[in-house]
């Protein structure tokens, strides 16, 4: 089990489907409750830390023309810098992990979220949880809600940031 979420400083990224998720429930719309993961992924933020964000998902990002995607700088999700030793790295566990999974850029973000010193890389994708899910050297794959369950978050914590509007004077997303 993992040690509770205000005794050490819980290091995650989000895969683009899961910021996706995020960034709807974020601007409002989202119905509560409705979905598990998009929840998981808020009170991850609120209770838990500031998501991180591998370089592929930054750049994927960034390309993204639409809102809510091109604004997610400002909700204070956390990126991570890569340097030519970061590079090589990361093409090297990539590499390694194209063996038994068919997808380069899902082997790349688990290489660059691993190579971070992440504890967890949260996706929506199954199949590469399943097929990636203890072959990786030191992360764990698995969704926003498997983390949260794992986390075990005592009901009535305080948060440590509240979501910013149109969520703040709301009480649904509370834990």
């Amino acid at each position: 089990m993992l040690e509770a979420p205000n005794a050490v400083e819980h290091r995650f990224a989000f895969d683009l489907d899961v910021v996706r998720g995020f960034l709807r429930i974020m601007s409002g719309d989202a119905a509560p409750g409705r979905e598990v993961e998009d929840m998981a992924a808020l009170r991850l933020y609120a209770y838990v830390g500031s998501p991180r964000i591998v370089p592929t998902i930054r750049d994927e990002l960034e390309t993204a023309a639409q809102p809510p995607l091109s604004q997610w700088k400002h909700y204070g999700l956390v990126e991570i810098i890569k340097d030519e030793f970061f590079q090589g790295a990361v093409k090297g566990r990539a590499e390694r992990y194209l063996e038994v999974y068919p997808d380069p850029r899902d082997c790349r973000v688990v290489a660059e979220a691993e190579h971070a010193r992440l504890e967890a890389f949260l996706t929506l994708n199954g199949d590469l949880i399943t097929r990636l899910s203890g072959r990786t050297e030191s992360i764990g794959l698995m969704t926003p809600s498997q983390y949260w369950d794992a986390l075990s978050v005592p009901h009535g914590t305080e948060p440590l940031r509240s979501p910013t509007s149109p969520l703040r004077d709301e009480d649904w997303w509370r834990w």
